[in-house]
């Protein structure tokens, strides 16, 4: 039987927003009934990284961070933690202003909202609602940064985004990936659990905030309700 063991990174420190775990590394492996193999992966300093935008670089925060290992995100099996001293830089004002850490979700303590914050939170709505229950709104079906990648499947230019998103993922892990389809399993299940403003977080600079917020606009625009 084959089996993909899958890699995550866990910054537990970061001073800006990051997802909750990061898929750094994987390998498939073939077993035969009661048969166990060691597999390693070896994480280098990019596996640690995010892009700062005001230091326009690639940054490593000193800190501490966890190492998961799994067959999925939702399978963890083994964590180890590590610590990085001595080197990197804390991140930029502009990047902890512009990706702030969701102190809310980080925290131990479970968040306790009421119905009408529940209704903004999920809609994007600054606006106190005047019902005391959760009512479904109009706009709470347009997309926004937190809205994950397939969402865009409601979408005919989303789906375009979508499928190039999958596309590229594979690649990048596998040249061959057209002719594996364990990896472009792997990379479509990866893709589809980001949040759109993770586009700007990995595009190396390329893709700034703002430019994100117009390609929303776009995709809100010609949505089809």
């Amino acid at each position: 039987a084959a089996e993909v063991v899958q890699c995550y990174v866990h910054d537990v420190e970061s001073t800006v927003y990051r997802p909750e775990q990061e898929l750094r590394a994987f390998s498939k492996v073939f077993l035969e009934p009661g048969e166990k193999k060691l597999v390693s992966f070896n994480l280098k300093s990019d596996a640690f990284q995010f892009y700062d935008i005001g230091a326009k670089k690639w940054v490593v925060e000193p800190g501490d961070f966890e190492i998961r290992i799994g067959s999925s995100s939702r399978d963890i099996q083994s964590r180890t933690s590590i610590s990085i001293i001595g080197v990197g830089q804390l991140a930029s004002a502009q990047a902890r202003i512009s990706h702030p850490v969701n102190t809310d979700v980080s925290s131990s303590t479970p968040l306790t909202v009421d119905n009408d914050k529940f209704a903004r939170m999920m809609t994007g709505d600054k606006e106190s609602s005047s019902s005391s229950s959760v009512t479904p709104k109009k706009k709470s079906t347009l997309f926004q940064r937190n809205s994950q990648v397939i969402d865009l499947k409601s979408s005919f230019f989303g789906r375009m985004i979508r499928w190039f998103l999958i596309f590229a993922t594979s690649k990048f892990v596998d040249s061959d990936a057209a002719a594996n389809q364990s990896i472009h399993k792997v990379a479509e299940s990866m893709v589809d659990r980001s949040p759109l403003r993770a586009l700007a977080l990995n595009s190396f600079g390329y893709l700034s905030f703002r430019k994100l917020d117009c390609l929303i606009a776009f995709l809100n625009f010609w949505r089809k309700e």
